[in-house]
């Protein structure tokens, strides 16, 4: 039960804002306040779900699929990217299949873009809805192409040089 206490008590001092919303569940939920930092956690009490809306540190954002601020490296806020549906989709604005968009419902229906990055070794894959080993799934994205024609040098008049993962230029001839 101190516990209990405690907890609402440290809510209350992050400078979240105490209501009776729409909360229906117990649990923490992404809301559209402060590019992607927001949340609203809805606690049980005796005359129904408490409704806070708490915000993550500057360096941080919710994450729907921990349910706790994470580092912004690994997950990240998307929201030119527009949301029809919750799920998995592919991100067509990335070069590889390591990035996917999912699109979260948050406390009022909201529809949350996020961007996600597979972990290292891992690519997304849309039939499985998640991240598999490279190895097991063929990444269709072909990688962007710069041609660079030389003219001093005979043999070799054009020079490709392709984008390969991690933005690194390789040559090819």
């Amino acid at each position: 039960m101190t516990r209990k206490w405690l907890f609402i008590i440290t809510c209350l001092l992050s400078q979240g804002v105490s209501k009776a919303g729409q909360c229906t569940s117990q649990g923490r939920f992404p809301n559209q306040y402060d590019e992607c930092r927001g949340f609203t956690m809805c606690i049980s009490g005796a005359a129904g779900y408490m409704e806070y809306n708490l915000t993550c540190p500057e360096t941080f954002i919710f994450s729907h699929i921990e349910n706790l601020c994470t580092n912004v490296t690994s997950y990240k806020c998307f929201p030119d990217y527009n949301c029809t549906a919750v799920g998995n989709f592919e991100a067509d604005s990335t070069e590889n299949c390591r990035a996917f968009i999912s699109c979260v419902e948050g406390i009022s229906g909201l529809v949350a873009p996020r961007l996600i990055e597979c972990p290292q070794g891992t690519v997304f894959n849309l039939t499985e809805n998640s991240c598999v080993n490279e190895t097991l799934h063929k990444c269709n994205k072909s990688p962007k192409v710069l041609t660079v024609l030389i003219n001093h040098v005979p043999k070799f008049s054009e020079i490709k040089w392709i984008l390969a993962d991690h933005d690194v230029l390789r040559l090819t001839m």
